[in-house]
């Protein structure tokens, strides 16, 4: 929903920025929007950016490049570029020539502004628009990459939520096992002035009489060990606390800057501890690390 009411944002100040620039070179207005390259140019707009939406994380920048080739074909193509901006800004944080789209549109911008020619105004114009565009895809991005840290940290908190919650179920059922073990409720277990067990066994010799009725206590239930095993499965007890939780973002799908803002730490110790995870769990990559994390999970 962000992102649409960015867009529309966008799409209204381009259409504003075109007939602005008809009024200054003294034609009609709406002569260029109305136009045949005006009207295909807008459509073409529409459908890269509703495209974008529709494509695979790793094709998203196909549509605003493939929109910035295509508006060099006709001038009011131009004032539709701040559009094509922002979808690229989207993919700033991808690895590779997808992480390179903002440039990519940015240089189609510049090749589109020495073919056409346009008034000195007109340029000022779409360049204030893309400004405003790139500001806007910042400030969305961020405001998501927070939102899913939030997401993420609430599905943890739920999860250990109820791991605690079975554990203290598992612990009652003990405790109310203790006391109605040997007698009355609130005798079985406990010992008397003497030292000896309400129900009349001898302590053991040695052992003190609390010890010897609460013992049963003191052994991890079935619901104790699971409870444990999911929180940090057998394969990653090797790891400190702050690896655990950096292989658990990693899992997550979190490249090193998103991981560095949730967990509050800097890039450059986000990869000394995936460094130290892979060694220690004998990885080759996190790819390994993220499949390692999930099955031991689902094994647990």
């Amino acid at each position: 929903m962000e992102r649409m009411t960015d867009k529309c944002a966008v799409f209204i100040v381009c259409l504003v920025c075109l007939l602005t620039g008809d009024a200054l070179a003294g034609e009609a207005g709406g002569a260029a929007l109305l136009s045949a390259p005006g009207v295909a140019m807008v459509l073409l707009a529409i459908s890269a950016a509703a495209l974008e939406h529709a494509l695979p994380a790793r094709l998203r920048a196909v549509a605003p490049i493939a929109y910035g080739v295509v508006a060099l074909a006709a001038q009011p193509g131009l004032y539709f570029m701040p559009l094509a901006l922002y979808d690229a800004m989207r993919e700033i944080h991808e690895p590779g020539v997808v992480r390179d789209a903002p440039g990519i549109v940015a240089g189609l911008l510049a090749v589109s502004v020495v073919a056409w020619h346009p008034q000195f105004s007109s340029i000022l114009l779409v360049l204030a628009s893309c400004g405003l565009a790139a500001l806007l895809a910042l400030r969305t991005n961020r405001l998501l990459a927070r939102l899913g840290t939030f997401n993420r940290i609430r599905d943890d908190l739920a999860l250990r939520t109820r791991s605690l919650q079975d554990r203290n179920r598992a612990l009652e059922a003990e405790l109310h096992h203790v006391q109605h073990a040997g007698g009355a409720p609130g005798t079985a277990g406990f010992s008397t002035a003497d030292g000896t067990p309400a129900d009349g066994t001898p302590a053991t010799a040695g052992t003190p009489a609390c010890s010897a009725g609460l013992s049963s206590m003191d052994a991890p239930t079935e619901a104790d060990l699971h409870s444990a095993a999911f929180e940090r499965p057998a394969a990653f007890r090797c790891l400190t606390d702050r690896e655990y939780e950096v292989a658990r973002l990693v899992a997550d799908g979190l490249d090193n800057r998103e991981i560095a803002a949730a967990a509050y730490m800097g890039e450059g110790t986000v990869r000394n501890h995936i460094s130290s995870i892979l060694s220690k769990m004998q990885l080759s990559n996190r790819t390994q690390l993220a499949v390692s994390f999930w099955r031991a999970h689902y094994e647990a």
